[in-house]
């Protein structure tokens, strides 16, 4: 299919009468953070990724860890809680079970039973290390 291209006349205020630009966020995100998804799920959940950008190393400041709070981030909804899910949003991360295997030549298992910081519900402060993603069911009110 071959794109098509189209045209209009325009009057000279058309950039004053239409709003060209905008964010749907209150404040920025920090540099090193990306949001990597906000899909609605129903009217009251939305499925949220956090990513972080930078390999552990990589730049003295934006390679450190960062925290980023779901209060009055977004502009056309509140987030009133969170829950962590995983990666492919099929289970939540306290009720998962990962696979474990024996490194050759170590008596240590991998992965690790090393959890995520939980977000507190009070704060909803959230926690990213360099190159993680973190996955959110949040339960959301409209404005």
């Amino acid at each position: 299919m071959a794109p098509s291209i189209s045209f209009f006349k325009a009057s000279a205020d058309w950039q004053i009468k239409y709003n060209l630009s905008g964010s749907f966020l209150h404040k920025n995100l920090p540099a090193n953070v990306h949001l990597l998804t906000l899909e609605l799920w129903d009217s009251n959940t939305a499925l949220i990724r956090l990513e972080h950008q930078y390999e552990k190393d990589e730049d003295p400041d934006l390679s450190t860890n960062v925290t980023v709070s779901f209060k009055n981030l977004f502009v056309s909804f509140d987030v009133l809680s969170v829950r962590e899910v995983s990666l492919s949003a099929n289970q939540f991360v306290e009720d998962a079970t990962r696979l474990k295997w024996k490194v050759m030549d170590s008596d240590q298992m991998m992965p690790s039973n090393k959890k995520p910081i939980p977000v507190s519900p009070k704060t909803l402060n959230v926690l990213l290390s360099p190159m993680q993603i973190r996955s959110f069911l949040a339960t959301i009110k409209g404005h």
